[in-house]
């Protein structure tokens, strides 16, 4: 596919932050963490988001990155030259690489999911098993059957401790940003369930105390993402709604203005300006329709989801009565750039029905 359409996979790293040799180099890095979190699950680098993984920009920038694709030749001939003595290995190895090929490859997917992991893994379980049996079995036979409990046990426990984080999401995201304290998601997944804790929150010392915090993990997001659009709309919504202070609110929106351009816009910034739409077209934002209407032509030129800000503007014109035909003319223009859209004709047929 690659020799025969090479801008099928190139054009999509347009909207990535790294390119199709930093991606390559990166998976090798990425290949033996999927392998460590396979092995051994109760380790620190286990969680939800891995987004603070760091991406090669070079073969020695980390230095991992070298000894990382050194190492994999190291399994890969260890697997096919020793492939009749050791079948279980080879096997692991070979089923293992294989079934990462898609998703660790060319194609320009984000770096790092747990979830690729789990039929490819399936080969290393089991020859970890057949190599922790045969090692046991050999040096240790009296003591099989305690040593086999004892890792069961070690096992279960890992993956009670794991599970319990998922009986409350706001202790799911606790647990995920101290095991990723660098990662814009975990931040990102904490300040959320915090806001709404917050909103939830009926006293008004818990929920001041609520709404700080969602506030001060937003701007540790903008800190390590300042051209990411999603903290500086929850901090304008938190200044506006929350804080009724304006002036913080319009600070924030000028560090919105100058966050477009900084990088392609990812799906979740076009997300933050919906949500940036959603308040503005309630009356909650109160930064005035026509600089919001700005801000979307602004990020134009710099997507090709020309058809997802045209949706954006008829639906914020739709707000108010005197721009209904405006915010018509918005429905038509997106679905004349993508007319299977769903979003603006749904619209569309709202405003003439």
């Amino acid at each position: 596919l690659f020799l025969s359409s090479p801008g099928l996979v190139l054009d999509a790293y347009e909207a990535r932050s790294y390119g199709l040799v930093e991606r390559l180099q990166t998976q090798g890095r990425v290949l033996w963490h999927y392998v460590g979190w396979s092995l051994f699950p109760w380790g620190p680098g286990a969680g939800l988001h891995h987004d603070d993984i760091a991406v090669s920009t070079g073969w020695l920038h980390p230095v991992t990155t070298l000894t990382s694709a050194l190492a994999w030749l190291a399994a890969l001939a260890a697997a096919l030259l020793g492939r009749s003595r050791w079948p279980l290995f080879s096997f692991a190895v070979l089923f293992f690489l294989v079934m990462h090929s898609l998703e660790s490859g060319i194609f320009a997917l984000e770096m790092v999911y747990e979830h690729r992991n789990y039929l490819p893994s399936v080969g290393l379980f089991l020859w970890f098993a057949w190599a922790v049996y045969s090692v046991v079995e050999r040096y240790m036979g009296n003591y099989l059957v305690p040593i086999s409990l004892a890792l069961l046990v070690a096992m279960a426990v890992s993956n009670g401790l794991r599970a319990s984080a998922w009986r409350d999401e706001a202790l799911l995201a606790r647990v995920n940003l101290v095991a990723h304290p660098e990662s814009v998601r975990s931040l990102y997944h904490y300040a959320n369930s915090t806001l709404r804790l917050g909103e939830a929150s009926a006293a008004p010392e818990p929920r001041a105390a609520l709404l700080a915090e969602a506030q001060r993990a937003y701007r540790g997001m903008a800190e390590l993402s300042p051209a990411g659009f999603t903290p500086r709309v929850s901090l304008i919504y938190i200044a506006a709604v929350h804080r009724r202070d304006s002036q913080a609110a319009a600070a924030e929106f000028e560090a919105l203005q100058s966050a477009v351009g900084q990088r392609v816009p990812q799906p979740e910034d076009l997300n933050a300006l919906s949500l940036l739409v959603e308040c503005e077209a309630a009356g909650l934002c109160t930064l005035g329709r026509s600089a919001v209407l700005d801000l979307i032509e602004t990020v134009r030129p710099h997507t090709a989801k020309g058809y997802y800000l045209d949706e954006l503007k008829g639906r914020l014109l739709a707000s108010d009565p005197a721009t209904l035909d405006r915010a018509i003319a918005a429905y038509e223009a997106a679905l004349a750039r993508h007319p299977g859209y769903a979003p603006a004709s749904f619209g569309l047929a709202r405003l003439l029905t």
